[in-house]
Order: structure tokens, then C-alpha cells, then sequence
């Protein structure tokens, strides 16, 4: 059968769908083929207004109402990502068994028992005509997990069918890092975040210097590590918290940055936080 799966990372940039045809018999699994699409521009900016907090908005705007609108416009992008997928692969949407879809990830507190992915599932099934699966960390947390990361389960079945899984690990470096440790054939899965990858320097790319993110990672090649800051950077508490664990910007964000930054003896340059920010 085939399945495809949608979402969209805390890089917030864009949506990546995904096509795996498994086998029902072996469990085997063959990559048919991905297909990325960028946000505009608009609802980017909507979107990390949302993940910020508290949210941004004038005085006179509904934030329900903008949380409402921002969520149709996500599903509809999500849609045209998938319809754009299936014209690539020569698919129907009938050919297609169920869409596994991730949605935006505005909170994700499961210290305090809950996490929040924005996306209508009704609107991007009745859109792409494939039935959806969605909202995929909340009974996890309401059984007491983190609900995140999910690619863990995913590697163990992706690498075990490829006869590869006998003490491996796997790093995933998007807008947060996460590691899954795979412990042979009969072995247990770990996985857990690590912490920011690429989320606070695309912020400070942005911030600082106007451009989406550290292309080619020159601005960063250009700056010096500041050792007081990387120490302050370290101490957040969320760094030597034991597995299993989860994060995102409701731990790490551009205010948390700015007061390391003002701890710190002496202002490092805007080139050099980037450095400290990728190490």
C-alpha cells in the first residue's frame, strides 16, 4: 500500500511531503519519492507570530479568529504540497491508502501535559480526497510521554528493513535536533531532543541581518566563539535533563538568547553569536 506523510518542522520555512509504498506481507519499505514547497511569505510570518510568546498581535485584531485563518491557509498549503506530490509520482489520489499529517507546532509543554499542532485534518482530506491521520503526539502525552520526537519509530522500521540497526544512530538536524539510538533487531528505541539546531540561528540570521537563514554558513565562518556565552547558552536546565525529553521554542527562544547575551561580561559582535549559536 501506499501512504504519504506531511509537516512542517520549527524551521517553520515550508512543508516536505513524503511517498512509501510498504509492503502488507514483509513490512518492507520503499521511498517513492518527497516533494518540498516553501511558505509565502505572509504566512510564514503568521505562523512564527503564533509560536511566539506571548503571540503577536495589534490591539484590534482577534487573535482566535487569526489563529483560524492562519490554520485553513496552513491545510490548504499542505494540500496543494500533496496534489503537488501525486502529479510528480503519477499517483491518484485513490492509489493512496491514508496521509499522515503533522501540522504546525505552536506549544509543546507535555511537562505540563500538553502540545499543540495546528492543522484542519477535515480540510486537507476533503482537499486532496485521501483519508488523514492526524494529531499524532496527544494521547502520548496524555499517557505521560513527550509525544515528541516521532522520526525515532520511523528510523527503527526505515534502517531495520534495510538490515541495518545493530547499535546505530541517527541525528536529525532541523529547526531542533533530535537523536535516535537503535539497539539491534530485538533491542529498544531511544530517541529525544537534544536541543536548538538550526530554529535560534535562522532567528538571528533574520533579526540581525536580514536574510532567512546563515546560507552557506559565512556569517558563522566569519565570528569567534565566545566561550561566556556558549556557558551561559549551556546552563539552560532542559541540556542535562535525563531521556526521555522534548523541547522547542516554548524553552528556546530569541528572549531567552538576548538574556545570555546580556549576561554575558562583555556584547559579543553579531558574527560571533552566530558562531556561538551553531556551536
Amino acid at each position: 500500500m501506499i501512504l504519504l506523510g506531511a509537516m512542517s518542522g520549527t524551521s517553520t520555512d515550508g512543508i516536505d511531503v513524503a511517498g512509501l509504498h510498504i509492503d502488507a506481507q514483509n513490512g518492507s519499505l520503499r521511498f517513492l519519492g518527497h516533494r518540498s514547497e516553501s511558505f509565502d511569505e505572509d504566512l510564514r510570518r503568521s505562523l512564527l507570530n503564533l509560536q511566539q510568546i506571548p503571540p503577536r498581535f495589534s490591539p484590534d485584531q482577534d487573535p482566535l479568529a487569526l489563529m483560524l485563518e492562519s490554520r485553513r491557509r496552513l491545510s490548504l498549503a499542505y494540500a496543494s504540497a500533496v496534489r503537488g506530490l501525486l502529479g510528480d509520482l503519477g499517483l491518484e489520489a485513490q492509489d493512496v491508502h491514508v496521509l499522515g499529517a503533522h501540522g504546525q507546532t505552536l506549544r509543546h509543554r507535555p511537562d505540563l501535559g500538553y502540545t499543540y499542532q495546528m492543522l484542519d485534518a477535515a480540510l486537507l482530506a476533503v482537499e486532496t480526497g485521501i483519508d488523514v491521520v492526524a494529531d499524532m503526539r496527544s494521547k502520548d502525552v496524555a499517557l505521560g510521554g513527550q509525544g515528541a520526537p516521532l522520526v525515532p519509530a520511523f528510523h527503527q522500521a526505515w534502517l531495520l528493513s534495510k538490515g541495518i540497526g545493530d547499535r546505530c544512530a541517527v541525528l536529525n538536524l532541523g529547526g531542533f535536533s533530535n537523536l535516535t539510538v537503535l539497539q539491534g533487531q530485538q533491542g529498544a528505541v531511544l530517541g529525544g531532543d537534544c536541543g536548538p539546531a538550526n530554529c535560534l540561528m535562522d532567528w538571528w540570521s533574520q533579526s540581525r541581518f536580514g536574510l532567512d537563514y546563515d546560507d552557506g554558513g559565512n556569517i558563522a565562518a566569519s565570528g569567534r566563539l565566545n566561550e561566556p556565552l556558549l556557558i551561559e547558552l549551556l546552563q539552560h536546565p532542559f541540556v542535562q535533563r535525563a531521556w526521555p525529553k522534548s523541547t522547542g521554542r516554548d524553552d528556546f527562544n530569541g528572549a531567552w538568547v538576548m538574556d545570555c547575551i546580556a549576561r554575558c561580561p562583555s556584547q559579543p559582535s553579531d558574527e560571533d553569536v552566530m558562531t556561538t549559536l551553531m556551536a
